[in-house]
């Protein structure tokens, strides 16, 4: 048995990608036995959001984390705004990051990492966003990395393709209500109109 501590951060980082992916991507009771000999299909990246209208992650963080891990992403999207390279220009562009207002004392926090519109070419994979796409050296990366946190049971991280929800067009639309007119208190005389000669 392995234990995350003692892994290098490379091997972290791989153990943390699979136990992801494996999380994610889990084939259901039937489609999980392949004929016999049969080489297993590849496994679609779950950060990627091309074929969503938006995409989700959700990442759960430590409260002792927080700072680093807003650091890390401040760095990353400083990184794909400065980016020659168009499509992770474009993907810095459609993130934003959402955290509580006021998290909960002593209690993980959620962070909403949102892509809307989504990336149409490139993965919101964070180990791609660090060590693939050049946007950071090689120690640079795994600085950032060891500040995130991956471990744990379940992964604290989700990735959600999401779908835009649009009103039906035959859908009733409420009339607005209007308050009825103010009675005026008894003995009060009636407003008069306008005066005619």
């Amino acid at each position: 048995m392995f234990l995350v501590g003692s892994l290098s951060a490379a091997g972290r980082r791989t153990m943390f990608t699979l136990s992801l992916a494996a999380l994610l991507l889990a084939p259901s009771g039937a489609a999980a036995q392949d004929a016999a000999g049969a080489a297993p299909p590849a496994q679609a990246d779950a950060f990627n959001f091309s074929s969503s209208d938006a995409g989700l992650i959700v990442w759960t963080v430590p409260e002792a984390q927080m700072a680093d891990f807003e650091s890390v992403w401040s760095a990353i999207l400083g990184k794909l705004n400065a980016s020659a390279k168009p499509e992770l220009k474009e993907l810095g562009s459609t993130l934003s990051i959402l955290r509580p207002s006021t998290p909960a004392p002593g209690q993980p926090v959620q962070y909403f990492i949102v892509a809307n519109p989504t990336s149409k070419t490139t993965t919101y994979d964070p180990t791609f966003l660090l060590f693939k796409a050049e946007l950071f050296t090689r120690e640079e990366a795994e600085v950032l990395f060891k500040k995130l946190p991956t471990a744990g049971s379940p992964p604290p991280i989700s990735a959600l393709p999401m779908k835009k929800v649009q009103a039906s067009a035959g859908a009733a639309t409420p009339a607005p209500t209007t308050p009825p007119p103010a009675t005026p208190p008894a003995g009060t005389p009636p407003a008069s109109g306008p005066s005619t000669p």
